[in-house]
């Protein structure tokens, strides 16, 4: 899916003619890889439905609070005959979640502790980061003028996620497009 969009989006009038240098740089008609996969994909998500537990009178970094949601929710899961439960906590409410469950590893043996999904986006946005500090990523953010020094710093370092999903689906391109182009000279060369 990531070479057809990047495909259509060159804007090729024939497969193995390209134009490297489009005429029109300001249109371009092809949407960013995020809406080019919402267009194409057939699947609908499956509704979902939202409910709420009980209000928990205490503050959601206390220890004791977090033992009591832990507690509610293990109630929740037998009386629904399950006797697994999976929670998803935030970073900080996570780690002290993980610490009740060290110390209470009889009581919470059978609970899955999970991040919430948007620290595990920027945990890894940060793994990214620190696999290609030295590659010229940062270089390459920034004297293409997509960002400046200081954003594209943070972004590599997993603490901004909007721009860092937008950096990284740029480079991706970037390199999709140079790739395209050795390709095509490889295949037909001028001599």
């Amino acid at each position: 899916m990531d070479l057809a969009w990047a495909l259509v989006r060159m804007l090729p009038t024939k497969l193995f003619e390209v134009q490297l240098f489009p005429m029109e740089t300001d249109r371009q008609t092809v949407p960013g890889w995020t809406g080019f996969n919402a267009m194409v994909s057939s699947a609908a998500p499956s509704i979902t439905e939202v409910g709420y537990c009980p209000m928990i009178n205490g503050s959601p970094t206390e220890a004791s609070t977090v033992y009591t949601v832990m507690k509610q929710i293990q109630k929740m899961m037998s009386s629904l005959g399950q006797h697994d439960c999976v929670i998803t906590f935030d970073l900080a409410i996570y780690m002290k979640a993980k610490e009740i469950q060290w110390r209470n590893s009889n009581e919470f043996g059978r609970t899955v502790i999970r991040m919430g999904g948007f620290h595990i986006a920027l945990n890894y946005l940060a793994v990214l980061g620190k696999m290609f500090e030295d590659s010229g990523l940062s270089d390459l953010l920034i004297e293409s003028g997509t960002y400046g020094i200081n954003t594209a710093e943070n972004l590599l370092k997993g603490k901004s996620y909007n721009r860092g999903v937008r950096g990284h689906k740029l480079v991706m391109e970037a390199l999709m497009r140079l790739q395209w182009e050795e390709q095509c000279r490889w295949l037909y060369p001028t001599t």
